[in-house]
């Protein structure tokens, strides 16, 4: 979603799978519609994946829930066990980084 429309060799070498697994996996969310492929103008042979409205909604509450969840967790930790966390967040961004971007460094 966040990269916009892309090519499906692209996004399996973004996601480090298989072409044949992200061929099937793209299958089903487009059959459930949540994704929609079209033919790429430059390559005949290619197309680009897009993401549909319907996908893009279930994202956003996904994301909402899952921000919903992590935020009672830590209300669960004590003030000592939060700001310990905080002091990580640093380090965990940079481990949420890009995989290309750590071998980088």
């Amino acid at each position: 979603e966040r990269s916009g429309p892309l090519r499906l060799g692209d996004l399996a070498a973004a996601e480090g799978i298989a072409p044949s697994t992200l061929t099937r996996l793209v299958a089903v969310l487009e059959e459930l519609g949540y994704v929609q492929r079209f033919a790429d103008p430059k390559d005949a042979r290619a197309s680009t994946l897009t993401i549909t409205p319907k996908g893009h909604e279930t994202l956003e509450r996904l994301r909402a829930e899952g921000t919903a969840l992590l935020t009672q967790s830590l209300m669960g930790l004590t003030p000592e066990q939060r700001a310990a966390l905080a002091t990580a967040l640093p380090a965990l961004e940079q481990l949420a980084e890009d995989p290309a971007t750590q071998r980088a460094r």
